[in-house]
């Protein structure tokens, strides 16, 4: 009887319809002879009875399903809840794995080895970008931000597609994403070789990068406040934007680095090579004659440009005039000439 009776969904009948249907089958397979009431009453219990034990879906879906979407939700409400620990676990890990590979370099006693550097470098860029986070849509982990910080304002990204930062619109909590991690006062022992690091739009304020090697790097937009980069190797890097205020730039190679719209308020740039080093006029980098003077070759760096169809290009007279005027300000000559035999 239960056989045949289940094979029908009971999803599309009343419970009185159910009793009806139950109460045929009983009276199609008794032996014995009872009245219609008799087989009514003994269907009503057993589908009282099995409605009670959830057997059916009229009421409610079954206890797995239900289970399973309760799951769900409480793994849901988990994800958020547990989205800062797992934030400050991420952190913690590339900050443990800078260390382990610095102290590693420091007890070999020679310049970092490629996998330590590797190690050192992956690590920066993953703490330095802005990573995806549906968590901070309801802001569960930072409270709210400053008026300031919510503005709309552009920003120093890395594009994959042109290999090189690109400053793009910030739009505050959209997409959504976690900031980035604050590098100030890193200190990177001597000789890492972080060629090519992607590092746009970082705080590294303070940071000693001494002898680091930073050839061709991403810095656009970067804080480099009072940073020690003397003797580091910056060839071809991208300082654009970047704030160099009092960086101590002493003996530093920014051979071919575009430092287009960077701030060098009081910046040390004694003995550093400029050749072919991009910047604008001095004044524009917050810069005077007596500072430039200090650095080497700055009479071969580029600073006077214009606008051709939509793009800056070096204008060679007027940037060779205007090397030729600061060469005749001999008020600005520095008392001791720096020491630039190392670049010849």
């Amino acid at each position: 009887m239960n056989r045949n009776f289940k094979k029908y969904n009971t999803t599309q009948y009343s419970i009185e319809d159910l009793i009806k249907l139950r109460a045929y089958y009983l009276w199609q397979e008794s032996s014995e002879y009872h009245e219609a009431e008799y087989y009514w009453h003994k269907a009503k219990n057993q589908i009282e009875i099995e409605k009670s034990l959830d057997i059916y879906q009229w009421y409610s879906p079954p206890i797995l399903e239900r289970l399973t979407i309760f799951s769900a939700l409480i793994g849901l409400i988990l994800y958020f809840l547990e989205a800062e620990q797992r934030r400050e676990q991420f952190v913690l890990e590339n900050w443990r794995g800078i260390a382990e590979a610095s102290e590693m370099t420091q007890v070999l006693q020679k310049p970092a080895a490629l996998s330590t550097s590797e190690i050192i470098r992956n690590n920066l860029e993953r703490l330095n970008q802005e990573s995806p986070s549906i968590a901070q849509v309801i802001n569960i982990t930072g409270g709210w931000q400053s008026f300031n910080n919510m503005l709309a304002r552009k920003k120093q990204y890395y594009s994959n597609k042109k290999n090189q930062c690109e400053k793009k619109l910030e739009i505050p909590f959209f997409p959504p994403r976690w900031p980035r991690e604050n590098l100030s006062e890193l200190g990177l022992p001597e000789g890492v070789k972080l060629d090519g690091v992607v590092l746009c739009n970082a705080d590294l304020g303070q940071a000693v990068l001494k002898n680091v090697k930073f050839n061709l790097a991403k810095l656009a937009g970067a804080n480099l406040f009072e940073a020690e980069l003397n003797n580091t190797e910056l060839v071809g890097s991208d300082l654009r934007e970047s704030s160099l205020v009092s960086a101590d730039l002493t003996g530093a190679n920014l051979t071919g680095a575009d430092l287009t719209k960077a701030d060098l308020t009081g910046a040390n740039l004694t003995g550093a090579n400029l050749t072919g080093a991009k910047l604008d006029e001095i004044e524009n980098n917050n810069l005077t004659r007596s500072q430039i003077k200090l650095a080497c070759n700055w009479d071969q760096a580029f600073y006077i440009y214009e606008q051709v169809s939509n793009t800056w290009k070096l204008n060679e007279t007027i940037n060779q005039l205007y090397i030729e005027q600061i060469k005749q300000d001999k008020t600005s000559d520095p008392q001791e000439p720096a020491n630039c035999s190392k670049w010849n």
